[in-house]
């Protein structure tokens, strides 16, 4: 009878950490855009060659376009690390994103450019 509650003692302990594991896990991960007032924002950061300059459209709390305004990285390279990487950042409401292999640093620069303009609000 012991070995019985003690069972369900243990299962119950183990399930209250795992469901707590999980929360942390979904909290870190993922969306890390906070709730903001619509508008656009501008940001800008260092990429391989050049600055890289960004709006960033919000409306309804989330982030729904980013536009590059300006820049000077290698074209066919930054522009298509950029054609990637702004629909995930906007389909996953984070900037926890791929980068472009092959244009690490104007991949990064666009991360750093959003994250500015996002800051900046």
């Amino acid at each position: 009878m012991v070995r019985t509650e003690a069972r369900g003692y243990v299962s119950a302990v183990l399930i209250v950490i795992l469901v707590g594991i999980t929360m942390m896990i979904w909290l870190m991960d993922g969306n890390d855009v906070q709730v903001l007032e619509d508008g656009v924002y501008r940001g800008s950061a260092e990429g391989y060659q050049s600055e890289i300059v960004v709006d960033v459209t919000v409306s309804d709390g989330g982030i729904k376009a980013i536009e590059v305004v300006d820049h000077g990285e290698t074209q066919g390279i930054g522009d298509a690390a950029f054609d990637e990487m702004i629909p995930s950042i906007i389909e996953a409401q984070s900037l926890h994103v791929d980068i472009v292999s092959g244009a690490t640093a104007s991949s990064r620069g666009l991360l750093s450019a959003v994250q500015v303009a996002l800051e900046d609000d």
